[in-house]
């Protein structure tokens, strides 16, 4: 019962709807954007209970290196024990990197809902939408939750913004190999979520989205990177980094750098 009280509280003051709801600084994203002052405290939120991506690994040591290259405070761990009020106090951001499945205990839960309710910054990667899905906190802190996705496949995504800060170093079409998820829900329809980029299904394999899959993976308009500001909080979430070759795309870690600086307040 406390969890869904303190749930509740803190969706309210993030303004949910409803329940349901070193490396190179010249970066070619990133040259622009000078490492912000003071350092953001950052963890990198790790912990897979259903699905084990061998990309997490490869994530974790990229965004560690970029970070401490950056001057970010910055750790990882794939213990959810990290989720109390004491330890969150020295963090401005939490990352879901590639975490899967359920990962928290109720008391874990409301000490994070409470954090997020304070206002600081969340991003999420990949399965991060399928991270505690059965908690409608999640939903509404990721703008919505895994549903499928075909095999990986080449494929052009559209910045939907290019004058976006998070994806103004991005082509317009940007061609890349990912796996494409889909959503519960038409995150388009959500008016807290800001799309930045989305799949041109047209532009995939001709056998999109394969043979026995859902058709609801075929949705036309196809969001699948998006930015929110929930009260005081800025959250952010892209369904790219499945793949260990995401983590040596400059473009694509560039975004997730940007995201971050963007979720501590240090970017505009």
């Amino acid at each position: 019962m406390r969890t869904l009280i303190l749930a509740s509280i803190a969706c309210v003051a993030v303004g949910c709807s409803t329940p349901d709801t070193q490396v190179a600084v010249a970066d070619a994203g990133l040259a622009a954007v000078p490492p912000p002052m003071p350092s953001p405290r950052v963890l990198l939120y790790t912990k897979e209970t259903e699905w084990v991506h061998p990309s997490t690994q490869v994530a974790t040591r990229v965004m560690l290196e970029r970070g401490r290259a950056r001057g970010w405070d910055v750790r990882a761990s794939n213990e959810s024990a990290v989720f109390t009020a004491a330890s969150l106090a020295t963090i401005d951001v939490v990352v879901f990197l590639i975490s899967s499945g359920i990962t928290m205990n109720a008391g874990e839960r409301d000490a994070f809902a409470l954090w997020i309710a304070e206002g600081h910054g969340w991003v999420g990667v990949h399965a991060a939408s399928h991270t505690d899905y059965d908690w409608p906190f999640m939903h509404a802190l990721v703008g919505a939750s895994f549903c499928c996705h075909p095999p990986i496949m080449p494929a052009n995504l559209i910045v939907e913004d290019p004058s976006d800060p998070i994806v103004t170093h991005l082509p317009r079409v940007w061609a890349r190999t990912d796996e494409w998820y889909t959503f519960d829900r038409r995150p388009e329809d959500n008016p807290r979520l800001k799309v930045l980029l989305r799949l041109d299904e047209a532009s995939a394999h001709p056998s999109y989205p394969g043979p026995d899959l859902p058709a609801a993976i075929a949705v036309g308009h196809h969001p699948l990177t998006w930015r929110q500001e929930l009260g005081a909080t800025r959250s952010f979430y892209t369904a790219l980094g499945h793949t260990d070759e995401s983590w040596s795309e400059e473009g694509f870690v560039a975004m997730v750098v940007k995201a971050i600086e963007w979720a501590a307040r240090r970017a505009p």
